[in-house]
């Protein structure tokens, strides 16, 4: 059975710009918590139901949420169409399984500060919006990166790989040079390998 060994320089690579991801992704969801937190305290302020705010507020910061995450942490450009079906329909999914979740974290905390006064009521509030979110985080990032906003470019192609089951091919007289073949330790790249020969 033939072994696949990924170049250690693709590795790096791949692991580099899955933390510029997740960075940028970070930052998306700091812009759309604290203008979902903003609508939300203002509301509950302004003697709105709790559950009802939150709703809104959540609604009101997935829109930038969406955009943000498709254009910058994803790179998917104005050219790029917008797939309702896999894209823009599962987003509001996730987004709603977060609002349900929140919504009722919201509510227990609500109905458990009724009595205090309304800036700890606030504070509860937002505090049990924030952890919910925060619970769901890396899940949402696992999801959009791997379904939502997947591409070919993100994955490793088939030319790619070292297969060092194909090493021990190389031989005289113009024969194949083995997939994985080192020279001096470095790696043979996949256009000597698929063409080159030995002469």
């Amino acid at each position: 059975m033939a072994l696949t060994v990924h170049p250690p320089s693709t590795i790096r690579s791949a692991i580099s710009s899955r933390i510029r991801r997740l960075v940028r992704y970070g930052s998306v969801s700091a812009i759309s918590t604290a203008t979902s937190l903003t609508l939300l305290g203002l509301l509950v302020l302004f003697g709105w139901p709790a559950v009802l705010a939150n709703v809104v507020a959540t609604s009101v910061g997935t829109v930038p949420s969406f955009e943000l995450n498709r254009r910058w942490v994803w790179g998917r450009g104005p050219g790029q169409s917008r797939s309702f079906r896999r894209q823009i329909l599962p987003y509001c999914l996730l987004s709603l399984a977060g609002l349900v979740l929140s919504s009722v974290a919201v509510h227990v905390a609500a109905d458990a500060t009724t009595t205090s006064s309304r800036l700890l009521h606030t504070v509860a509030v937002e505090s049990a919006n924030i952890g919910t979110y925060g619970a769901l985080w890396v899940i949402q990032f696992v999801i959009c990166d791997r379904i939502l906003f997947a591409s070919s470019s993100d994955s490793y192609h088939p030319g790619d790989p070292y297969d060092a089951g194909d090493s021990h091919s190389a031989g005289p007289g113009g024969s194949r040079l083995g997939v994985g073949r080192r020279v001096h330790g470095d790696p043979i790249g996949p256009r000597r390998e698929r063409t080159g020969s030995v002469n």
